[in-house]
C-alpha cells in the first residue's frame, strides 16, 4: 500500500498507529494524520489513499459522518473503523456501509499487524486483478481505434462494460508519432500498436501540462473536446487528421484549427504536376546521374508542396510509397543489405515526427544511394568544407544555431549539407549540436560553480526546463545530479 491515513483526534493514539505502521514490515510510502472528519475529507480530495483507519468520537464530524461520506467519493480507501462502541448491532451497520474491519479500543498492536497485513494482500491481488483487466481493456480499445467505425455497435457495448477503465469528465484524444517516448500517468490512457502512431486520452484540464513537458518537441494531433467515451473513435479519427497536417506543418495542430487553414486551390492546382507520371519519373531518372542540384531541386519542391499542404499528407505518402517501390526494381543492384531497413522505416511515413525530419532521412539515403552510381563529390573537398563547419559549430555552439546556418557559411546546398555532414561526423546536426552542447555543459559543471541557468544559457540553451529534461534525458541523471556525482 502507498498511503495510510489515520483519523484519530487523540495525539497518543495516533502516534501509536503510526509507529505500528512504520514497525509492521509492510511497505507504505506515507502515513498522513489529522484529528477530525472534516480534514480528512479534504486529505482525501487531494491524495489517493490506500487505508484510512478512523477513530468514532471525533470533534466536528464524527466517524460515522466521515464514513458516509467517503463511500460517496470515486476513489475510496479501504477503511478500518477503531471505536469504544462494543454494540453488535452497531459494528454490523458500520460493515454494511463498506467498513473493512472494526476494532475495540484498545487496539492491540497484533491486531493493527493482523489488519495491515490482510488488507496488504487484498490491496495486492486486487491491484493485480485490476492491471490484468486494464491490460485487455487497452488492447481491445486498440483494436476498435484501428477499426475506425465511430457507428460499431460492439464498440458502444464495450464502452459500457468498460466505464470504469476509462477517463471520466470530459477528455480530449492526442495522435502522436510512434517514436516519442510517452511515460505513463495516471491521467491518460496510453493506447500503442497503431501502425506509425501511438494515442493518448487524457482530461483537459492535464492537455496544456502534458503538451509543455512531455510533448514540448512533438507534433501532436488533438481532436475536440468531448464528454462522452462513445465518441472517442470519431476523436481518434479528427486527431489523426489534424496529427497528418501537423506532420506536414511541423507543430501541434488542433482539430478545430484544420478549418481555419485556408489553402488557396489556385496554389492547389499549381502544384497538381508535382504527382503527375512525368513529375514522378523525372524525379526516379535523375538518380545516378551527376545532377546532384537538380535531383535536390526537384525533392525540394514535392516537400514543400506538402508542408503547404498544396497536396494533402495521404497524396504525399502515396507518392513516397511508389517511388519507393519504383527504386527498389530500378536501383536493386546497387541497394545494399542495411537498405531494408532504411526502406522500412523510410515507409512509415507519419511515425516521423514531422515533414522536416523525414525529408532529412528521405535526402541523406536518397543521396547516398545516388553517390553509389555516381561519385560526383571529390573526397578532399569535401572533407575541408565539413572540417570548417565542424570548427564553426564548435566556436559558435552557444548561440542560436541551426542547420542553415552553417551550410549557409560553407556555402552549400542545406540537403546536400545534411547528407556530407553525416557521413563526415557519424551523426545528423542536431545530435551533434546537441551532444557538443552537453559535453561542454558537463565540463562546466564539474569545474565551475555556475548556477544551473548560467550552464544552460552557456550552451545555447535559453530554456532551463528544456535543457535540464535534455541533459537528464542523454545524461541519465539531472545536472545537478551530475554536479554531486563528479564534485571533488
Amino acid at each position: 500500500m502507498r498511503t495510510v491515513l489515520i483519523v484519530e483526534d487523540e495525539r497518543n493514539i495516533r502516534r501509536g498507529f503510526r509507529v505500528t505502521i512504520q514497525r509492521s514490515g509492510i511497505p507504505v510510502e506515507a502515513i498522513l494524520e489529522c484529528d477530525n472528519g472534516m480534514e480528512a475529507l479534504e486529505i482525501l480530495k487531494e491524495h489517493p489513499v490506500d487505508v484510512m483507519f478512523t477513530d468514532i468520537q471525533m470533534p466536528g464530524m464524527d466517524g460515522v459522518e466521515l464514513v458516509r461520506r467517503v463511500n460517496l467519493m470515486e476513489h475510496r480507501p479501504a477503511i478500518v473503523v477503531v471505536s469504544g462502541h462494543d454494540d453488535f448491532a452497531y459494528a454490523v451497520e458500520m460493515l454494511r456501509n463498506g467498513v473493512k474491519e472494526y476494532l475495540l479500543k484498545p487496539v492491540g498492536v497484533d491486531q493493527i499487524l493482523a489488519v495491515l497485513r490482510k488488507l496488504e494482500e487484498e490491496l495486492v491481488s486486487n491491484a493485480a486483478v485490476e492491471n490484468a483487466r486494464r491490460t485487455v481493456s487497452r488492447r481491445r480499445l486498440s483494436t476498435f481505434l484501428a477499426g475506425e467505425d465511430p457507428e460499431d455497435p460492439d464498440y458502444l457495448q464495450f464502452v459500457e462494460d468498460n466505464r470504469d477503465y476509462f477517463l471520466q469528465g470530459a477528455y480530449r484524444v492526442c495522435v502522436f508519432p510512434k517514436e516519442v517516448p510517452i511515460e505513463p500517468h495516471e491521467f491518460l490512457i496510453l493506447i500503442e500498436g497503431l501502425g506509425d502512431s501511438k494515442v493518448c486520452i487524457l482530461k483537459d484540464e492535464h492537455l496544456l501540462p502534458f503538451q509543455r513537458n512531455e510533448a514540448a518537441e512533438a507534433s501532436v494531433g488533438i481532436s475536440t473536446l468531448q464528454t462522452n467515451m462513445g465518441e472517442l473513435i470519431q476523436a481518434y479519427l479528427e486527431a489523426k487528421r489534424a496529427r497528418r497536417a501537423a506532420f506536414c506543418q511541423g507543430h501541434t495542430l488542433y482539430a478545430e484549427e484544420l478549418d481555419t487553414i485556408k489553402v488557396p486551390q489556385a496554389l492547389v492546382a499549381a502544384d497538381a504536376y508535382l504527382l503527375a507520371e512525368g513529375s514522378h519519373s523525372r524525379r526516379i531518372n535523375l538518380i545516378g546521374t551527376d545532377r546532384v542540384p537538380e535531383l535536390i531541386e526537384q525533392w525540394k519542391k514535392l516537400f514543400g508542396a506538402a508542408a503547404s499542404l498544396h497536396m494533402t499528407p495521404e497524396q504525399f505518402e502515396k507518392e513516397i510509397h511508389q517511388t519507393l517501390g519504383d527504386l527498389v526494381m530500378i536501383c536493386s543492384s546497387q541497394m545494399l543489405e542495411e537498405d531494408k531497413t532504411v526502406l522500412e522505416a523510410l515507409k512509415a511515413v507519419f511515425a516521423y515526427n514531422s515533414l522536416n525530419e523525414y525529408q532529412d532521412e528521405w535526402m541523406n539515403w536518397l543521396l547516398e544511394l545516388n553517390r553509389r552510381f555516381q561519385n560526383l563529390h571529390e573526397e578532399g573537398s569535401s572533407q575541408n568544407r565539413m572540417k570548417q563547419a565542424v570548427a564553426y559549430i564548435e566556436e559558435n555552439y552557444q548561440n542560436d544555431l541551426n542547420m542553415a546556418v552553417v551550410s549557409n557559411y560553407i556555402s552549400m546546398n542545406y540537403s546536400l549539407f545534411s547528407y556530407e555532414f553525416k557521413r563526415y561526423t557519424g551523426s545528423n546536426f542536431v545530435n551533434f549540436l546537441k551532444d557538443l552542447r552537453i559535453r561542454r555543459a558537463k565540463e562546466l559543471l564539474t569545474n565551475t560553480d555556475m548556477k544551473i541557468l548560467e550552464v544552460s544559457r552557456s550552451v545555447g540553451y535559453d530554456n532551463e526546463k528544456h535543457f535540464m529534461k535534455i541533459f537528464k534525458s542523454v545524461c541519465g541523471v539531472s545536472p545537478s545530479e551530475y554536479r554531486r556525482m563528479h564534485s571533488v
